[in-house]
């Protein structure tokens, strides 16, 4: 009969076989000549069940629903079941209390139960902790660093308004608004719905502040209320502090004791110092004496001298009257002439906005004859002289003697160095009297031109003359823009020599002259190095400098490959370093200069340039 022989319908051999699923089965088995066929019908339930859950982030007390599929016949049961709704149902709900695996367990009666799982990660609500609100200068920006326990790499930021935000996406940010402004920090801890806003408040205040005051003058003693305009956080400091009731108000009152500046500075932490300032001109109540009751030759010029405290005060305005009788009413120490009137003189001293004081002298004046002058004011221009005459006198003394033929008689000869005042003195019976004539000695004219200068055919030059004179007469007048100023342009087509003339105010003249030449030939002139861009010389653009009657036809600059980098026929034009809009570097590059003279000759220069950055 032999040995037992199986075959199966997917081809096995074996005696055993092991079925994954429902189906119809059947094997052939018995000896090599004898087989028997049977079939057998298997139910096996499906262990494909799936749980439509992945794993998962979710925010505490967030309800997760769990979904399986529901197949009749199978048994469920969530586990663990702590927090779900129904662990039997295939469709259910469970409440995230905290992180945790969740496991499907899957029975089918008469077979070994499976399970599907996933892992449920539970997310805090965030805790932010803040400042509710501060203050900041403009332009001014503030750290803020919120306290999140527990914070992690999931967390996710968002600060809103984004405008003035360091990084409106990072926890740690500087907040830096032109305006007030309320920042909202969004906080998430790494799941749906599981975030929490808290915000804080920017209040900006001004970085300025406005000084009421302006520059001032005062009269010694006298108090003015001092005045600043300002953000009511800042703390104010008046300085310097003498004379300042109190210098630390915004609002304030000075009585100062010196002129100088007075400053006020607005303060606050973390935002910079703000000052401002405003200049006291302090001026002086005087003390005045004008001096002691005198007797006086009629005549006889007599000085004043006037006692003011404080004495180095620099602006005193002084004013005697009745002025009749004075030199300079408008002076501190005038000189007092009257031939028969006695006077009560009055001496006001006064401030520039009038702080003042006064004070009387009586001069009693004894009647004499006047000393007669033939010469009123009068003046030469070097060398001259003027004859001076007094009469009515028996003798006479002339102040100052310089430039006198004699101090002692009537009639001397003024021929003085310098302008000058002479004060004549008569004597006559005990008393003088005194007279005055102004010899004005006026500037002899200067006058300096080159002797010679040359010039390009089509070329001017502006004529370097100096000299005291007011009035000017060139001769000729062939080739100058003007012959009566003293710089005209002088543009003569051959050699010319031209005459000027200057007469001062006074009347005093001198005459020089100046050749200029005039060259026929031309220059091209070319640097040998350039800076481009160079702002600070005559060297950022590398250009022609011509002189005389010449034409550019052809300017080209070449680099030591032989490109073309500019060209241009312009005289004008020069090269800025840069070739198709883009700087070239530096080194040294060929220019070719062609250009045509009014006599049809051509010119051709060649040679190198040093480029420079």
């Amino acid at each position: 009969m032999g040995y037992p022989v199986y075959v199966w319908d997917d081809g096995s051999s074996t005696p055993e076989r092991t079925i994954y699923g429902s189906g119809t089965y059947w094997v052939r088995y018995g000896s090599v000549c004898i087989q028997t066929v049977d079939t057998y019908y298997i139910d096996m339930p499906d262990s494909n069940i799936s749980v439509h859950n992945n794993d998962t982030v979710v925010c505490i007390g967030s309800v997760v629903d769990l979904i399986a599929d529901d197949v009749e016949g199978y048994v469920y049961e969530w586990m663990p079941s702590e927090g779900i709704a129904d662990p039997a149902s295939p469709v259910t709900t469970i409440e995230a209390t905290e992180s945790r695996t969740v496991t499907l367990k899957v029975n089918y009666p008469g077979c070994d139960p499976f399970y599907r799982s996933f892992y449920m990660e539970v997310k805090e609500v965030p805790v932010v902790e803040m400042p509710a609100s501060t203050t900041i200068c403009l332009g001014k920006g503030h750290e803020v660093h919120p306290y999140i326990p527990g914070a992690d790499e999931d967390y996710s930021y968002s600060w809103v308004p984004a405008a003035g935000v360091s990084d409106p996406s990072s926890k740690d940010v500087i907040l830096s608004p032109e305006l007030t402004t309320t920042y909202y920090l969004t906080v998430n801890s790494g799941a749906e719905d599981c975030d929490v806003v808290d915000s804080i408040r920017i209040s900006v205040i001004p970085n300025s502040i406005d000084l009421v005051n302006n520059d001032t003058s005062l009269c010694s003693g006298i108090s003015i209320p001092v005045s600043v305009e300002g953000h009511p956080l800042f703390t104010y400091y008046w300085a310097p502090e003498e004379g300042i009731a109190d210098p630390h108000q915004a609002n304030s009152s000075i009585t100062p004791e010196a002129s100088g500046w007075v400053t006020i500075t607005a303060s606050r932490e973390g935002c910079d110092d703000m000052t401002d300032s405003f200049y006291i001109d302090l001026q002086p109540v005087p003390e005045v004496n004008a001096g002691p009751d005198d007797t006086l030759c009629g005549g006889v010029p007599y000085q004043l001298f006037a006692g003011v405290i404080p004495d180095d005060y620099e602006f005193y305005t002084y004013e005697w009257t009745p002025s009749t009788f004075l030199s300079d009413g408008g002076v501190k120490n005038p000189w007092f002439t009257s031939y028969t009137a006695s006077e009560d003189l009055i001496l006001e001293v006064r401030t520039p906005i009038g702080c003042s004081s006064r004070d009387t002298v009586l001069l009693t004046v004894v009647p004499k004859r006047s000393v007669l002058l033939n010469v009123t004011d009068t003046g030469y221009c070097p060398p001259g002289m003027v004859q001076l005459e007094a009469s009515n006198a028996d003798s006479y003394v002339w102040i100052p003697g310089t430039g006198l033929s004699d101090d002692s008689i009537s009639n001397p000869v003024a021929n003085p160095d310098e302008s000058v005042e002479y004060m004549v003195i008569g004597y006559t019976e005990g008393c003088m009297d005194t007279q005055y004539v102004q010899i004005s000695v006026y500037p002899q004219a200067s006058l300096y031109v080159p002797d010679s200068v040359t010039i390009y055919a089509g070329e001017v030059y502006e004529v370097d003359l100096a000299s005291n004179a007011s009035y000017y007469s060139w001769y000729p007048p062939e080739g100058l823009s003007d012959v009566n100023i003293a710089n005209p342009l002088a543009g003569p087509y051959v050699r010319t020599r031209y005459f000027v003339t200057a007469t001062t105010e006074h009347g005093c003249t001198l005459t020089d002259s100046i050749d200029i030449v005039v060259d026929n030939g031309y220059v091209f002139e070319v640097p040998n190095a350039f800076v481009p861009g160079n702002g600070f010389s005559d060297n950022g653009t590398f250009r022609i400098l011509k002189r005389g009657e010449a034409r550019l036809d052809r300017f080209e600059v070449y680099d030591r490959w032989g490109v073309k980098v500019f060209e241009t026929s312009d005289i004008e034009e020069g090269w800025d370093g840069r070739y198709d809009g883009k700087t070239q570097p530096m080194g040294v590059y060929v220019y070719i200069i062609e250009g045509s003279l009014p006599t049809g000759d051509k010119v051709h220069l060649q040679g190198n340039v040093t480029l420079i950055r």
